[in-house]
């Protein structure tokens, strides 16, 4: 439960600034602009941009970017062991 409270507080101190327009020199760092710089800029209703919303919508960006991610990398992972001669072919590939 803790490494789930530790993301959603990550998510907030990234959001929280953007929306605020305090975020450090180059958009918090990063030098470019987020989602989060169209989203707070944009003509959305103030309900729409909430701290609170706008963390939740972050929150489902990075749980849907990380489980594409893993699916993925499970079902190529299924396959090389699966079979062998594509596993010794992509071995020979990256050699």
């Amino acid at each position: 439960m803790k490494l789930m409270l530790d993301w959603k507080a990550g998510v907030k101190a990234r959001v929280k600034p953007i929306l605020e327009g305090k975020e450090k020199e180059g958009n918090g760092g990063y030098g470019h602009r987020s989602i989060f710089h169209e989203l707070r800029d944009c003509n959305l209703p103030a309900e729409e941009k909430t701290v609170e919303r706008l963390c939740d919508e972050g929150q489902i960006l990075t749980g849907a970017g990380t489980e594409t991610t893993a699916a993925t990398l499970s079902q190529i992972t299924f396959f090389l062991l699966e079979d062998r001669g594509i596993l010794e072919t992509l071995r020979s590939e990256l050699r």
